[in-house]
């Protein structure tokens, strides 16, 4: 608190925090990026110059921002809800009877949480695939999500995961739903891989990616 007080100091930490944060975040897509491409069998091509892979992080960057407003929106229509539940519920009892804040906040929160698995499936991979494969895979994918909580939620209520840990038992949990939830977002980009080839349109590499050796293999050109 006293270091915080003076502007110098704070100005120095908040660029250094910003600069670790833009470089943790794209280095984070990246490697979602690179998982992405193992899954789909594509490679960047070994003759991409260092400009295009950069055009690729700064385009990783947007997509960070443009996620990162819509989970701000996703906050901003949550207290909306729950305004409207103080404000109306001691006056409509059908709400409470009904659960609207809970039924409300989760129907919107599945929505969005399958809008940003549609972007990242779509935009990240180095192939061209069609919306309507991608949004079949990531409607699954936040279904997954969606029971995890739950699932994750009734675990840690009935078990002591992070007993044995002492003080460091909060970051112990966090890493156990961080790898959780990492294996599914991956199971349901295989999901999504294995549904475009199977039932999709021909799938291709973008113009800055390659096959990998076994995966070249496209769709029937009577299902494009």
């Amino acid at each position: 608190m006293e270091n915080a007080s003076h502007p110098d100091g704070l100005s120095f930490a908040a660029l250094i925090s910003v600069g670790v944060l833009i470089f943790s975040a794209t280095n984070v897509f990246a490697q979602m990026q690179d998982s992405l491409n193992t899954i789909w069998g594509v490679s960047i091509r070994p003759e991409v110059n260092i400009k295009v892979m950069l055009l690729s992080r700064v385009w990783s960057f947007g997509l960070i921002l443009a996620l990162g407003f819509l989970v701000v929106v996703l906050l901003f229509v949550d207290v909306i809800i729950a305004l409207l539940q103080n404000t109306l519920g001691s006056q409509l009892n059908i709400l409470e009877t009904l659960h609207f804040y809970k039924l409300t906040s989760l129907g919107i929160s599945f929505v969005l949480l399958t809008l940003i698995l549609a972007v990242t499936f779509k935009v990240l991979p180095d192939v061209l695939i069609r919306w309507r494969d991608v949004w079949v895979g990531s409607f699954f994918t936040a279904i997954l999500l969606s029971l995890s909580r739950y699932l994750i939620g009734f675990y840690l209520s009935s078990s002591n995961l992070g007993s044995a840990y002492g003080a460091a038992g909060s970051t112990i949990i966090f890493l156990f739903w961080l790898y959780l939830n990492i294996q599914l977002f991956l199971l349901g980009a295989e999901f999504t891989e294995s549904f475009a080839r199977e039932f999709g349109a021909a799938v291709k590499p973008s113009k800055y990616a390659v096959w990998l050796p076994g995966h070249e293999k496209e769709v029937p050109s009577e299902r494009i």
